[in-house]
């Protein structure tokens, strides 16, 4: 981080392996691991870490507010999660079947509308969610 005039680390920490996806959101920055397919919040106040949930083996891609306290998390192979403030975790889609990656993605909330990047396929998928 920035801070007096010069650069210094904010964070180092063992349970970060592989970060991909990042959201600076409320007091925390939320961590994705790719591989572990743990979701890490890092305290913006003390840096201390927690794990909100582990989503299984994956790459994590994308963290997005949902605009009701839960996060909405993206596997790259082509899953994606609601995770609850407590951290129980709910599976959207999944679209690994017919091979259709999700990539970082895009929520908006006020139309409930989530716009994916269905990588490799050339294209740009959008669902509807009901909450």
């Amino acid at each position: 981080r920035w801070d007096g005039g010069k650069w210094e680390e904010w964070l180092a920490a063992p349970d970060i392996v592989n970060p991909n996806a990042l959201l600076a959101f409320e007091v925390s920055l939320y961590i994705g691991n790719n591989g572990t397919g743990r979701l890490l919040a890092a305290d913006f106040e003390s840096g201390a870490i927690s794990e909100v949930a582990c989503l299984g083996r994956g790459n994590i891609d994308g963290i997005k507010p949902a605009g009701d306290g839960s996060l909405l998390v993206s596997h790259w192979e082509g899953e994606l999660f609601r995770v609850a403030p407590g951290g129980a975790v709910e599976k959207l889609f999944d679209t690994r079947a017919v091979r259709r990656y999700c990539a970082d993605f895009d929520y908006l909330q006020g139309e409930k509308l989530l716009i994916v990047p269905a990588f490799f396929s050339n294209r740009v998928d959008s669902y509807r969610l009901g909450r």
